[in-house]
């Protein structure tokens, strides 16, 4: 067996997420000795990482993301670069996207205090496994893999010297660049374990930790059938007509709040179809509806119980962050009064739509502080922020090109970087950024 040579290699990709992956796609194609390290030990998922648990839902973020109502939040790269490398992306993932407020046949609703809310799409991608995707790069003769773990990168004079790879430190060569693909968590670990913090004066490095909250805490009530089919998108899907759920995007001046669904047990993403539960009466309308959705393609009865989903576009938040130790991370990820103000907005915009359609809504727990609003979340798992760019160096861990600041050979890939969340799940984003990265550090 040969004996593992980091110097060997011009560039070094920690993180086989899809990072990771769309970097060493990139490396390949400038014609770059890799390698790839997968710390398939640490999670159990293997090629892919956490993004494993992906529903294969792309969407891109739109141009209000980068204008910005500041400099902390403004990306320093522009919207049509960022269009340019997702461009790049869907390619990877074989999938096309149009921009998501351009479908003339979308309805729009304005409501007041120069609310809009938009009927956006999110596109599901071919169901592959990430080794399927990226198949052909990880066949490459110019590309290895080694299934590990970086502990730690050890730098001097502003150059990364070697890595401390499963327990062992191993030289690299200078002229080689490193690319840090951990995931949002694992980067922040590595570089504070690595005494980057030293070299970086930023304020913001493992703060503004961000997500996705969702919350489902509120139920429809009331209202026709007719009135409650108009809430969905009636589709013919093998001669048979299905009422699929849409998702609304909230806006206020400008400045997207987050997006809300309104679900039942006939979406596809069912929450309301254990029939165990049910009492006879509801079991007897349960089967109708479904006899009927065979037989005649129609439903009957309205769902028993239809619940409103509802996740927001996380405010910048200095006091969500990530604490690394030298043995353990503890992860501190808050909300704070904007959100609660963002989580009102869409409160009312809901209020707004349902009405019309004869509905009133129910709440399983009212929300009045900051305090509930944390008791009653969930986490989507789309985790940005901690060692973000951003137009200000002060502000900023890395520069607009993912180079870590005061460091010559280093980058940083994924959602860690990401200035905002946005709206919408960062995969596309993530990975349009990786090949942006690779190609400025050796083009440039």
């Amino acid at each position: 067996m040969s004996v593992l040579k980091l110097a060997e290699f011009d560039a070094i990709v920690i993180g086989a997420g899809p990072a990771g992956l769309a970097a060493v796609n990139q490396l390949i194609h400038e014609g770059k000795k890799s390698i790839l390290i997968n710390a398939t030990t640490a999670n159990g998922y293997g090629i892919g990482g956490l993004a494993n648990e992906w529903h294969n839902q792309c969407a891109e973020l739109e141009e209000v993301d980068f204008e910005g109502l500041d400099n902390l939040s403004s990306w320093p790269i522009s919207y049509s670069e960022y269009r340019k490398y997702t461009e790049k992306a869907k390619k990877l993932l074989d999938i096309e996207i149009n921009k998501n407020n351009e479908a003339s046949s979308r309805r729009r609703y304005l409501s007041q205090d120069d609310i809009f809310i938009d009927e956006v799409e999110t596109i599901i991608s071919k169901k592959q496994s990430w080794e399927q995707i990226f198949l052909s790069t990880l066949q490459n003769p110019l590309l290895a893999i080694h299934n590990g773990i970086v502990s730690k990168i050890i730098h001097n004079n502003h150059l990364i010297n070697s890595l401390v790879l499963d327990g062992t430190e191993q030289a690299v060569n200078k002229a080689s660049k490193i690319y840090l693909a951990a995931g949002c968590i694992g980067n922040t670990e590595i570089l504070s374990r690595s005494n980057f913090i030293e070299l970086n004066k930023s304020s913001t490095y493992s703060k503004y930790l961000a997500d996705h909250p969702m919350f489902e805490n509120i139920y429809l009530r009331g209202g026709r059938r007719n009135s409650f089919q108009e809430l969905f998108e009636r589709k013919k899907v093998n001669n048979k007509f299905l009422l699929r759920k849409k998702k609304y995007r909230v806006r206020k001046n400008g400045k997207n709040l987050g997006v809300f669904e309104i679900r039942h047990f006939f979406t596809n993403r069912s929450i309301d179809n254990n029939s165990s539960n049910l009492l006879f009466n509801e079991y007897i309308k349960l089967s109708i509806n479904k006899f009927n959705n065979i037989l005649f393609k129609r439903i009957v009865f309205r769902p028993l119980q239809t619940k409103v989903w509802i996740q927001l576009a996380q405010e910048l938040n200095p006091e969500s962050q990530i604490y690394v130790k030298e043995k353990s991370t503890h992860i501190s990820w808050k909300l704070n009064e904007k959100d609660l103000e963002n989580y009102f907005e869409i409160i009312k915009t809901i209020k707004f739509l349902t009405k019309e359609n004869g509905f009133s809504l129910h709440y399983a727990r009212e929300i009045e502080t900051v305090k509930d609003l944390e008791s009653t979340v969930l986490p989507a798992f789309h985790l940005s922020g901690t060692t973000r760019m951003s137009k200000l160096e002060t502000d900023s861990v890395v520069d607009k090109n993912c180079k870590l600041l005061n460091m010559e050979n280093c980058y940083i890939l994924g959602s860690s970087v990401f200035t905002t969340p946005g709206w919408v799940n960062p995969t596309l984003s993530i990975m349009a950024l990786s090949i942006r990265t690779v190609e400025k550090s050796w083009r440039n």
